[in-house]
């Protein structure tokens, strides 16, 4: 159901991995890792470079990853957010 309080909110995904994985490993991408604190501060650099840039919610943004991985979840996060 859409809209449905009960479902979890990106907020508290994001909140909830920095709070129980803060120091450990969340993405594991070959020979690079990063941990819980380190990947919402990624996904939060994100969201805030695009806003700082004029972007808003309801606007359309392509990203190329070339097949990377942590990119691709930096960028899913960071859309999915309300802000």
């Amino acid at each position: 159901m859409t809209g449905s309080f009960s479902e979890p909110h990106i907020c508290q995904c994001l909140n909830r991995i920095a709070a129980l994985r803060r120091s450990s490993p969340v993405v594991i991408y070959g020979e690079r890792w990063q941990t819980g604190q380190q990947f919402v501060d990624s996904v939060l650099h994100l969201a805030g470079g695009l806003w700082r840039l004029g972007l808003a919610p309801g606007d359309v943004v392509a990203i190329s990853a070339f097949n990377r991985c942590p990119s691709a979840l930096f960028a899913y996060f960071q859309s999915t957010s309300p802000n």
